[in-house]
């Protein structure tokens, strides 16, 4: 994988990065929820706390 990318895994690894935080920043939005830690403690996994009602409130219902 490392040889697909100019700079090879590091540039990998913060592609990956970079989209979890993104996705993470996006369904913390689309929930209504605060971001449960620093950017600085994400790696390339990121958890978002959802309750019951999470999914009635994502389609509308």
């Amino acid at each position: 994988m490392g040889s697909l990318l100019p700079d090879g895994w590091s540039e990998l690894m913060e592609r990956n990065r970079k989209l979890a935080l993104d996705a993470r920043a996006l369904l913390c939005d689309a929930v209504g929820v605060a971001e449960p830690c620093p950017r600085e403690m994400i790696g390339t996994l990121a958890s978002v706390p959802l309750s019951a009602g999470t999914l009635k409130t994502l389609l509308g219902r």
